[in-house]
């Protein structure tokens, strides 16, 4: 375990100075509040918030990156985005999974609402207007 105190933490809807949190083995947090330990790991300059939430994920989607500028349109878009749904086995999506997953825990995403594509029907993904 052990005790933070940034120069200023996000509780109770506003920024507090001389709040501490303890964080405990394995990565949760404890208690939040002022006088918690003399024992404090300090962090001068920085801020404590939670962790933000993305509620709309497709962390599969990872793997159009980089292609958006030759899609032309949404519906060009669509066409590659269930071709690569289509596309997936297990082992390359965990792969994009985990690095879409990585990336938003490095921002600061700690909770995410994921949802996919997998198993789409042919027809489903066919049709376009």
């Amino acid at each position: 375990m052990k005790v933070l105190e940034a120069d200023l933490t996000w509780r109770g809807g506003r920024f507090e100075s001389g709040v501490q949190v303890e964080v405990l083995d394995d990565g949760k947090i404890g208690r939040v509040g002022p006088g918690l330990s003399k024992e404090v790991e300090r962090l001068v300059g920085e801020a404590l918030l939670p962790g933000f939430v993305n509620a709309h994920s497709h962390a599969f989607q990872r793997g159009l990156r980089g292609k958006a500028e030759s899609f032309g349109s949404f519906w060009s878009w669509r066409e590659e985005m269930y071709r690569l749904a289509r596309s997936l086995d297990v082992e390359r999506f965990r792969r994009l999974a985990a690095l879409a997953f990585r990336e938003m825990l490095a921002y600061g995403i700690t909770t995410v609402g994921e949802f996919h594509y997998l198993g789409l029907p042919e027809a489903f993904a066919a049709d376009s207007p």
